[in-house]
């Protein structure tokens, strides 16, 4: 589309659902081995660790998807630093196997990746990314959905004379690329 009709003749407009990560079995076709990582353990070894570290109390709240939830009030009632005790969990879950990132969910607007697509509303305390190869757990049985459930199906649209027609079905970033950039 470049040389046809110039890079500033045209816009390509991808909408769809944020995805939480690569499924098991797109990894699986490829060979590469899927190793899991159960949120529901690392919240409580944090929990563990934070007891250790401020007293015998309930300091985490909860984790759901790439998020801990930490307990505000409690912190706030010990008159603890929130920006501090985020920052010490996220120290702390840098050394789990599987994690690729974590930090404060006030510094994940600093990165392209996270920043975009996070619902202030409803992140955690300390968000965190998986390195490839790794798939959510929830417990010992249930995976967490990729693709979020909140929001709502959206189409992908691409126009142009000369991109190759999609195939059917979901689409990966990676697939739509194969298409405008063979």
């Amino acid at each position: 589309m470049d040389r046809r009709i110039g890079r500033t003749n045209y816009q390509i407009l991808v909408v769809g659902r944020p995805i939480v990560g690569i499924d098991a079995q797109r990894l699986s076709d490829i060979q590469m081995p899927v190793q899991t990582f159960n949120i529901d353990r690392a919240a409580a070894l944090t929990g563990t660790y934070l007891m250790a570290l401020y007293g015998h109390e309930r300091w985490v709240d909860g984790a759901y998807g790439q998020s801990i939830y930490l307990n505000r009030t409690l912190i706030e009632q010990k008159r603890l630093s929130l920006e501090t005790i985020q920052r010490q969990v996220a120290n702390f879950l840098m050394d789990f196997e599987g994690i690729q990132t974590a930090m404060p969910a006030y510094e994940a607007s600093r990165y392209p990746i996270l920043g975009a697509s996070l619902c202030k509303r409803h992140t955690g305390d300390v968000v965190f990314l998986l390195q490839p190869g790794w798939q959510l757990m929830q417990d010992e049985q249930h995976t967490i959905d990729r693709v979020i459930e909140d929001n709502p199906v959206s189409p992908v649209l691409l126009w142009s004379g000369t991109i190759r027609p999609m195939p059917q079905g979901t689409l990966d970033a990676t697939d739509i690329a194969n298409l405008i950039f063979p």
